[in-house]
């Protein structure tokens, strides 16, 4: 589940018209820019923030060495490029499984508000 975020994230800027900048950070970044430039948005600021601060700098996208321990905080890359193995825990399972569930809560209620601007 953990590569997916990157392209979940380029898939809905594209969806909004615009063109995804190459490095996944920079991308939330944009995204963070279009769900904040809505009149109106779904979520406390404080929330949002929350959500769009853990994508951009929490443990999900730290270098792989800066990981102490892959049992309870893993990164996309050490998963993607093997460098983690036997991380499987329901710790993070239940961190990603909420921050997905974030992800696309923000991303539904940002389509909505875009939908009803049309």
């Amino acid at each position: 589940m953990v590569p997916q975020f990157e392209g979940i994230v380029k898939d809905y800027l594209r969806l909004c018209g615009k063109n995804p900048p190459g490095g996944y950070v920079d991308c939330v970044k944009q995204l963070r820019t279009v769900v904040l430039s809505r009149k109106v948005v779904c979520f406390s600021r404080t929330i949002l923030d929350s959500i769009f601060d853990y994508l951009e700098d929490g443990s999900f996208w730290k270098k792989t060495w800066e990981i102490p321990d892959s049992t309870s905080s893993i990164n996309r890359h050490g998963v993607v490029h093997g460098a983690f193995t036997g991380f499987e825990s329901e710790v993070i399972s239940i961190k990603y499984l909420i921050l997905l569930d974030a992800l696309s809560f923000v991303i539904l209620h940002d389509r909505m508000l875009a939908n009803a601007c049309w």
